[in-house]
């Protein structure tokens, strides 16, 4: 699917406050906690798209996640146990219940996520209960390359934290990476 686009197309939707995505993130948290305690001996694939901004849903960014949602469930069908699809104004959201090791899985996604520019908009969290904790997979734990900076590709923590780039310089970098994609 070839995405030509604006800021104003890619970005336009509902604005959200910072209380709303905390509540999202505290939702999305209480639905992890769910699932991992149904299914203990699962992985569980937490999947939602990394927005810049005030505005954290869009048709854009709608029918790209759907996109990648499906690709990733045809890779897993016969491994997905159970699954939870969430199209929200605080963004998209979709948990998948896996039948995997997660180190293996943690592997497999970052491939997946690695063989196209675009999927690095993709935040692909494995968590799996560890001594009754819900535990995420963390690169730096299994000695896995740390993620991109989208506009400079440094250590992307590190930018975040540092604040080196504009809302507005990731945007332009996410409708870069959406027109390209096909």
């Amino acid at each position: 699917m070839q995405f030509t686009m604006l800021i104003n197309q890619v970005f336009n939707g509902t604005t959200v406050s910072l209380l709303e995505m905390l509540d999202a993130k505290e939702e999305r948290q209480a639905i992890q906690q769910r699932l991992i305690t149904k299914y203990p001996q699962a992985t569980l694939l937490s999947i939602t798209l990394n927005i810049p901004g005030e505005v954290k849903n869009s048709i854009v960014l709608e029918q790209f996640f759907n996109q990648q949602l499906n690709e990733l469930q045809s890779l897993y069908q016969d491994k997905v146990i159970e699954q939870s699809v969430f199209n929200k104004f605080t963004g998209n959201e979709a948990f998948l219940v896996i039948e995997m090791e997660p180190l293996r899985l943690k592997k497999q996604l970052i491939e997946f996520e690695e063989s196209q520019p675009v999927r690095r908009i993709l935040d692909l969290d494995v968590l799996y209960l560890n001594n009754q904790e819900l535990t995420v997979v963390s690169r730096k734990d299994y000695r896995l390359p740390s993620r991109r900076c989208l506009v400079c590709e440094q250590d992307a923590k590190i930018c975040g934290r540092e604040r080196k780039h504009s809302v507005e310089a990731i945007q332009q970098k996410i409708i870069e990476l959406l027109s390209s994609s096909t």
